[in-house]
């Protein structure tokens, strides 16, 4: 998608330089490094399943027992009955 990116003289240049050397055009070079900076800063959740369920699962957070969620509940419901 045709974009309009305002860069500083030395950046435009060092990249064009960059791109040069690599073989590629400017736009090629701009969109993998922005790529590159995307996927570090938030990178994919990869799937997988669950050997318990086999339904599909990310690896995000930690895991959860039963007596978290109990723990949970019962905060949650002192909480909503201090405010009635």
């Amino acid at each position: 998608m045709p974009t309009t990116v305002d860069l500083p003289p030395a950046v435009h240049y060092r990249m064009r330089q960059v791109a040069a050397a690599r073989g590629i055009c400017l736009p090629t070079l701009i969109s993998e490094l922005a790529t590159s900076a995307f996927n570090k800063e938030y990178p994919q959740a990869e799937t997988g399943t669950s050997t318990v369920t086999g339904l599909p699962q990310l690896p995000l957070g930690h895991p959860v027992s039963s007596q978290d969620v109990a723990a949970f509940l019962t905060e949650e419901d002192q909480t909503s009955h201090s405010r009635v």
